[in-house]
């Protein structure tokens, strides 16, 4: 019905859906409540697929700058078009409240977080609708939670959602509060009704939540980075999830179902919960001017609370989620060694300074507790090497624990003899870490 070829939005085709988008009956009600009114839900649908068709059209490969450009204008000049005419309909705020649920459940299921720059994917115009509406509600009351007939996932989706707009600077940001009193769950809840509601406006987190800490860790994490006490509140979320830890390391003896299912479910939580947590330190790092600061001050025990929680989970998970605890003991300690003062041989910091050198656990800490095991001491160099930190300075850490990397590489090469299915390894990555000896 939308014209995307040729016409733009002032074709014969997109004017006759106008005039169906702006004739539908009320289709929800004040609070967002479907009324079974189903011919605006099947011209949204509608106006999506047209949408996309304009990034479909181009070819995969050999595509000129030129031709992704116009793609881009097309699908931005056609989603204002769409989300004006919408925007005037009586039940517009309803409308979009459970319409970019909807959209931001499908970005949270795409493929990658990179797919939002690619004109080609369906995440490029899901988020640009999700960024046009949210600048129609500018100034106006918006629905605060989702309506009492949503399905479960539309929670926590809603929420992103009103956290996207607030991060745009479209509304205010939604309150924290019933978000923080979800996560306090004991263990006579966990099976319970609390417990099950948990799992239910999780599950979609927990499953498509494929970076560390990821898009919709960072959007769940907004509205408490703009609260008041964001690292108290986040403490506060973590300390109150004592039941579920217990449940991961020992099981729950109170219900028929399967011990591992119940720990395992408990440990995908409480990773989001850290990916929360991990989402929060990055928001208020790019904050932060000098490592003095009373910012910064609060980012260093934000910092070592989520290292106490990665090495709690680490010796209490025997789940799948051991190998994902192991990458978030990385990313905190890339992130030590990133945010605190560089060598004097290093002219420009690329980062202010959030770390004293003395500030604990020091990267120094970390290397003590990857020194164990090889691969996990590789792990944590290679990442470094990725993120170009300062060679220099780790230099010295490394000798200041005594250790010789280039004997971990031999050790590490000669497992990898010895059974190279088992031990694989990357030959480059190796012979560039062993030049750090140097």
């Amino acid at each position: 019905m939308l014209l995307t070829t040729g016409g733009g939005p002032f074709s014969p085709r997109f004017k006759h859906w106008e005039q169906h988008a702006s004739a539908a009956p009320v289709a929800f009600e004040d609070d967002g409540q479907w009324n079974n009114s189903v011919l605006i839900p099947l011209l949204l649908v509608d106006a999506r697929r047209e949408l996309l068709q304009t990034g479909q059209n181009l070819p995969r490969f050999d595509v000129l700058d030129a031709d992704i450009e116009k793609a881009k204008e097309e699908i931005v000049c056609l989603v204002d078009a769409v989300v004006t005419i919408l925007s005037r309909r009586q039940d517009a705020v309803a409308l979009f409240t459970r319409w970019t649920s909807w959209l931001m459940r499908q970005l949270l299921l795409s493929r990658s977080e990179e797919d939002i720059q690619d004109v080609r994917s369906a995440a490029f115009v899901d988020n640009a609708l999700i960024e046009t509406i949210g600048s129609k509600l500018k100034g106006q009351p918006v629905i605060q939670n989702s309506p009492c007939d949503a399905a479960v996932w539309e929670q926590w989706c809603y929420r992103c959602v009103l956290a996207s707009h607030a991060h745009s600077g479209y509304i205010d940001p939604p309150a924290t509060t019933e978000f923080v009193n979800e996560w306090a769950i004991d263990s006579d809840d966990w099976h319970g009704e609390v417990g099950r509601q948990l799992l239910a406006h999780a599950n979609l987190f927990v499953i498509f939540n494929k970076a560390m800490p990821g898009m919709a860790a960072h959007l769940l994490a907004y509205p408490i980075v703009r609260s008041t006490s964001p690292v108290q509140t986040w403490c506060k979320m973590w300390h109150s999830t004592h039941a579920l830890r217990e449940i991961v390391e020992f099981g729950n003896s109170d219900t028929s179902q399967d011990n591992y299912r119940s720990s395992s479910q408990a440990a995908e939580l409480l990773l989001l919960l850290f990916c929360i947590g991990l989402a929060i330190w990055d928001q208020r790092t790019e904050q932060c001017t000098n490592n003095t600061s009373p910012l910064a001050r609060s980012q260093v025990a934000l910092h070592k609370s989520l290292t106490l929680a990665v090495r709690e989970m680490r010796e209490i998970d025997d789940t799948l989620n051991r190998e994902k605890w192991r990458v978030a003991f990385q990313h905190l300690a890339i992130r030590r060694l990133m945010w605190e003062p560089q060598s004097s041989n290093e002219k420009h910091a690329k980062h202010p300074t959030v770390f004293c050198q003395d500030d604990l656990p020091t990267f120094s800490d970390y290397l003590r507790d990857a020194q164990g095991d090889a691969f996990e001491l590789l792990a944590l160099l290679a990442s470094a090497a990725l993120n170009r930190l300062d060679v220099p300075n780790l230099r010295s850490q490394l000798q200041a624990e005594s250790i010789n990397v280039s004997e971990t590489v031999a050790f590490i090469r000669r497992l990898n003899q010895y059974h190279p299915r088992k031990y694989p390894v990357d030959q480059l990555q190796l012979s560039k870490l062993e030049a750090w000896d140097v």
